[in-house]
């Protein structure tokens, strides 16, 4: 059974736009947060990705807005990374109200696996195996 990583988040006032909600722009805020405390769990900070030659940045953010988040509201932030390609991969988040019944937001990420001089690179086996033994098996599309 695969696991997916999740954490939680409270959203704050000074995020808010003048509708009274959290302006859309803030959830890709919450998603990244998501994404390097995720990265966190399998012993990779962007210092040790750095320093092993390998920069995953994003390439496309696909976003679908359910319903607004409050001041205040506490949410629950999931990471599954769920497909690997050569050099790119995708993360499925999904960003839940504190009780997980509703869901308010939902993403498609697309990273590339780069060395530092921006140079698409496979992604680390190393990299993999650590996910895979922690969360489980990753769909791979060679």
């Amino acid at each position: 059974m695969k696991k997916i990583f999740e954490t939680s988040l409270v959203s704050r006032s000074y995020e808010c736009d003048s509708y009274g909600h959290v302006n859309h722009a803030v959830f890709l805020n919450y998603l990244e947060v998501a994404r390097i405390e995720f990265l966190k769990t399998m012993g990779f900070t962007l210092d040790s990705l750095k320093t092993n030659n390998l920069l995953l940045p994003i390439v496309k953010i696909e976003i679908e807005y359910k319903r607004q988040i409050m001041s205040g509201e506490k949410i629950i932030v999931s990471v599954e990374w769920t497909k690997i390609k050569y050099s790119s991969s995708v993360y499925e988040q999904t960003i839940y109200c504190e009780d997980k019944k509703s869901v308010i937001s939902k993403a498609i990420i697309t990273w590339v696996a780069v060395n530092l001089k921006g140079k698409p690179i496979p992604v680390p086996e190393e990299f993999i195996n650590k996910y895979e033994n922690i969360y489980g098996e990753i769909e791979r599309n060679e």
